[in-house]
């Protein structure tokens, strides 16, 4: 093949024409998480895992609504429940998880705080998924992220503790102390409080940043 030529037409076709073993690295960018029956594609649970890792967060979510509701007389615990937030200026790829997932999407007008921050050019994309979708989620996506594995972690343990404890309202104490630990790690995880910063060694040469 000649170097630096733009081939263009259909992918599927064009493949068959390249040699086996020409071509040393691919960089891509999928523009579709699923296919026509709705299911992943092989694959796109690691692109997914990885839009998530590097756009998205992985949430605890805490409210007092129900408490301070005189409708849920009977609820004197917070009530805890996951979330998966994804936020891009690219729509594209939420259209797809919504169809896929569930959950909301909605356009949100980014607002301008203060000298550190910056007026957007472009509309910012939100996509939310809690409780059932939100696990669904995590479980497709669990074995491939690298980045907020530990805050999957938590959501998978918080919803091992509601399934233990889903007879037993109120919750007891120790289960609601349980519940305010793991949105606690999952806040500190989120900060960054929980990373250990190493003195921003490089990986590979043991050269911290002050050093370079």
């Amino acid at each position: 093949m000649k170097l630096n030529t733009v081939i263009h037409g259909n992918v599927l076709e064009v493949l068959k024409q390249i040699p086996s073993n020409s071509i040393d690295c691919i960089i891509t960018s999928p523009p579709k998480i699923l296919n026509i029956s709705n299911t992943l594609i092989s694959g796109m649970r690691e692109y997914l895992a990885g839009l998530i890792d590097g756009d998205g967060s992985i949430l605890i979510k805490k409210t007092t609504y129900r408490i301070r509701n005189p409708k849920y007389k009977d609820c004197v615990n917070p009530e805890y429940f996951p979330r998966i937030q994804i936020k891009l200026t690219t729509p594209q790829p939420l259209f797809l998880i919504k169809e896929k997932y569930g959950g909301s999407l909605y356009m949100e007008k980014r607002i301008y705080r203060g000298k550190n921050s910056y007026k957007p050019t472009k509309p910012l994309w939100v996509y939310n998924a809690n409780h059932k979708i939100a696990m669904k989620i995590i479980k497709d996506i669990y074995p491939f992220l690298i980045i907020k594995r530990k805050q999957a972690e938590c959501l998978i343990e918080l919803e091992k503790l509601k399934k233990e404890a889903r007879k037993r309202r109120p919750y007891p104490k120790h289960i609601v102390k349980k519940f305010e630990e793991l949105y606690l790690k999952v806040k500190r995880l989120n900060r960054g409080d929980a990373i250990e910063r190493e003195t921003n060694t490089w990986p590979c040469t043991g050269m911290s940043e002050r050093n370079t």
